[in-house]
């Protein structure tokens, strides 16, 4: 039987500037099920990111309920959406968003150590993910020292590292030449595959769009 993971509800999201009102999602319905593969695309402007980014809690709908293993977002204050945040949902931004002065090692170690966990119990888990995604002899290099492919390895173990119900992920091979991004293609293959992850994908590559297993188009604020 399937399962919903993830619930958007009529979700409408408004920005005003300047007397004007720009309604940049116009009632968005989408059901996630535990263990599917989602990408979601279209053109610029049709408000992929603005829907991931209320599907992590980040950005508050105007309307419309957000429903992550069956807890409404609306029902949280900002310290308990933060907990949830860290420890449901992982998220790869398009730009890794590492932290400069810290190892790939303690990047990866991060959300644990904001969840309170202690470092003798996460290091051995942020390990083995760091060799999972191939980096298992660039533990101690800096964001710095790591090509681009790297830190997006990086950030995919980071996001990893809690266990989530669920992983998001923003363009996540957009800022890689395409023999990069088809190893991170490949990581999210074998997650997906082996471990039954559920993933909510915003992409522009129809290459990375067709291993999924349900396509999402929006345009102009709507599911087409």
């Amino acid at each position: 039987m399937n399962e919903t993971i993830l619930r958007l509800e009529r979700i409408v999201k408004e920005f005003h500037q300047g007397g004007r009102t720009l309604a940049v999602l116009k009632g968005i319905d989408i059901e996630i099920q535990r263990g599917e593969w989602v990408a979601i695309m279209g053109p610029s402007g049709a408000g992929k990111s603005t829907l991931l980014h209320i599907a992590c809690g980040l950005m508050h709908a105007t309307t419309g309920k957000v429903i992550l293993d069956g807890g409404e977002f609306q029902q949280l204050d900002d310290v308990q959406l933060a907990r949830v945040r860290n420890r449901k949902i992982g998220f790869i931004f398009q730009l890794h968003h590492l932290l400069p002065e810290f190892s790939a090692l303690e990047n990866v170690m991060l959300p644990a150590g904001m969840a309170g966990d202690f470092e003798e119990k996460t290091r051995p888990r942020a390990k083995m993910l760091l060799e999972r995604v191939g980096l298992g002899d660039r533990m101690e290099h800096r964001p710095g020292e790591l090509s681009g492919g790297e830190q997006q390895r990086v950030a995919i173990a980071r996001a990893l590292m809690n266990d989530p119900a669920i992983l998001l992920a923003d363009e996540p091979t957009g800022d890689l030449d395409v023999q990069t991004a088809q190893g991170i293609h490949e990581i999210l293959i074998q997650l997906h595959r082996d471990e039954k992850r559920s993933i909510v994908m915003v992409t522009h590559s129809p290459d990375l769009s067709r291993l999924a297993d349900r396509l999402i188009t929006l345009r102009d604020g709507l599911v087409v």
